[in-house]
């Protein structure tokens, strides 16, 4: 191999590097994300009994992570060539996993990048050029919103192009966000973890794992509850309460005199999810505000 050939062969893959988009825009923030080497998401086919997912995986060696392995989707430990050694007939897709790069305080939360998009048009006659330009579909059944919507790739389209598909639209000043429809599995463990997760057939009746995959909060939203406080040392709230107001007595102390519905409706809203215990909540990285109203009988 000539030297020129050589260099050639190397500055390309450099420049790949230098081009690769490890980003995605949410609500206008940069935010740096990392793939995660040895952890990936193995989408079965439908129909695939548990056990023989299981005596698949173990064939490959794999460790599993997180998911029952009655799902589809099974985060597992290996290496992607071992993975991708597994029958297609079964196997739809081997997904990477990220994490964001300076997520350092949930190191093991990890996500995939899915075939899709999620963007809101700030002009509707906008959606056709869109779809047009970037090879897209909108999903109609998929309804988030005010000029909210869900869009597919009409081509297979690799984790990297829906990356670099969603920040060039972004940046396009078309649409107010353009981001993927991620995937999430927090602390190792798909869904939650939380006590009652199971029992909370609310979640199940508003789609929330659904929701989950496009975002789960921001700490940057804030709730306000308006009721008769909460309870502040509460395991499953603390750490996401912020200073409150007491209306009644013109002051900063909102615990409840008694009486629990303002902190059950915080916990519904945004209890600390993941965390071994209670319940999950449908917007858990937001911040709550208690907001005391009324005291207990008044």
């Amino acid at each position: 191999m000539s030297k020129k050939l050589m260099f050639l062969i190397i500055l390309t893959l450099i420049s790949s590097i230098i081009s690769a988009q490890d980003y995605y825009y949410y609500y206008g923030t940069k935010v740096n994300i990392t793939r995660n080497l040895q952890k990936y998401v193995v989408n079965f086919k439908n129909d695939i009994s548990a056990s023989y997912k299981l005596d698949i995986l173990e064939s490959k060696g794999s460790t599993i992570l997180a998911e029952s392995i009655e799902s589809n989707n099974i985060l597992v430990r290996n290496s992607k060539d071992k993975l991708q050694q597994i029958d297609p007939s079964i196997v739809r897709r081997v997904y990477n996993t990220y994490r964001k790069t300076d997520n350092t305080k949930n190191h093991d939360f990890c996500f995939i990048i899915k075939n899709k998009l999620v963007m809101k048009i700030m002009n509707p006659s906008d959606t056709s050029t869109i779809e047009s330009r970037y090879n897209l579909e909108k999903i109609s059944k998929k309804w988030l919103g005010e000029n909210i919507y869900v869009f597919s790739f009409k081509n297979s389209a690799d984790e990297q192009q829906v990356l670099t598909t969603a920040n060039n639209i972004y940046e396009s000043g078309l649409i107010e966000f353009a981001q993927p429809v991620f995937g999430m599995y927090n602390n190792e463990l798909a869904g939650t973890n939380d006590s009652y997760y199971s029992s909370q057939w609310n979640l199940t009746k508003i789609k929330a794992s659904d929701a989950w995959d496009i975002t789960t909060g921001s700490s940057s939203f804030i709730i306000a509850v308006i009721d008769v406080g909460i309870e502040e040392n509460h395991p499953d709230l603390e750490n996401n309460l912020i200073t409150g107001y007491d209306v009644i007595d013109d002051d900063y102390i909102t615990e409840p005199y008694g009486n629990a519905h303002g902190t059950a409706a915080s916990g519904v809203a945004a209890a600390v999810t993941n965390n071994g215990r209670g319940i999950a909540g449908v917007g858990y990285n937001c911040k709550l505000m208690p907001i005391q109203y009324r005291h207990s009988g008044t």
